[in-house]
């Protein structure tokens, strides 16, 4: 009869739980803009387009070159200010795949504008990411927080043997040998008998679908899915495998009944041919040369 180790079912639980929770702590990690957000406001305009003309329909285009800038900002606030960077940052699912930090160190009084003139180096950008990716341009100060953003979509002109690229197909890898061992263990009657604990088996194949498809989204240029998206396609995704997982029919357990029977009929078979045949059974072994 084979049993099944309750330990294992409790930590693939602990461990659905740290994923949960490792979503939301990934949700949280996004910089918030300081005090002087809507008191400190900019226009930039990034190889010829302006970030507000930017749209998800018409994403600002991003290539591996050097790229202009024009930023034009303005203090609104009663106190000076110090602009000591800008950063041009884009990622998905928690990560950013390219950060690109350049020092401006624009000085502001209040109620004066500046101007700056510059270009981002973009070279290597292709080895970055690709695809269309939730993105950001935002002011930092001198200790890097966050002064204020706008948040945009970019269509990265980059390659898929990129860091993001080798991220996506490292989560379709990963998806399907989680996959494909929850459906050897359903098919070799190998899952647990508790229903909660085979529903976290196929659980965390479904988290993989949701990343997979928030990957494909992205570099087919369906949409860049945002925070909310590519959570939701997680989570209702584990949630469908979980159910699934939790529906599968109760594998097949040995009766030692069963088992008692089946030796008992075995030994009336050999008896059977002991009494068939005493000669050819009882034989003695040839002697030994």
């Amino acid at each position: 009869m084979r049993k099944t180790n309750g330990w294992v079912g409790s930590r693939l639980v602990v461990a659905a739980a740290s994923v949960a929770v490792a979503l939301a702590a990934m949700v949280g990690l996004s910089p918030s803009p300081s005090a002087a957000d809507g008191e400190i406001t900019f226009q930039a305009t990034i190889d010829g387009r302006q970030l507000s003309e930017v749209s998800n329909n018409k994403p600002l285009e991003l290539h591996a070159r050097d790229t202009p800038l024009e930023l034009t900002v303005k203090n609104g606030s009663s106190q000076a200010v110090e602009v000591r960077y800008v950063a041009l940052e884009g990622g998905i699912t928690g990560f950013n795949f390219f950060s690109y930090v350049t020092r401006i160190d624009l000085q502001l009084a209040p109620g004066e504008t500046g101007d700056r003139q510059f270009v981002l180096d973009l070279g290597d950008l292709d080895t970055h990411a690709t695809g269309l990716l939730p993105s950001s341009f935002g002011l930092l100060d001198p200790n890097r927080s966050v002064m204020t953003q706008d948040d945009f979509t970019a269509d990265v002109d980059g390659s898929l043997a990129s860091a993001y690229g080798i991220f996506g197909v490292a989560i379709i890898a990963i998806t399907g040998l989680l996959l494909a061992g929850a459906l050897l263990r359903l098919f070799s009657n190998r899952l647990p008998q508790n229903r909660w604990q085979r529903g976290v088996y196929f659980a965390f194949p479904g988290f993989g679908i949701g990343l997979t498809l928030t990957f494909g989204f992205s570099v087919l240029r369906v949409f860049a899915p945002g925070a909310g998206v590519w959570i939701s396609l997680v989570l209702v995704l584990g949630a469908i495998g979980f159910i699934l997982g939790y529906l599968t029919p109760n594998p097949y357990v040995e009766d030692p009944e069963d088992d008692e029977a089946l030796h008992a009929e075995l030994d009336a078979r050999l008896m059977a041919s002991v009494a068939r045949d005493p000669r050819e059974t009882l034989q003695p072994p040839p002697p030994s040369e």
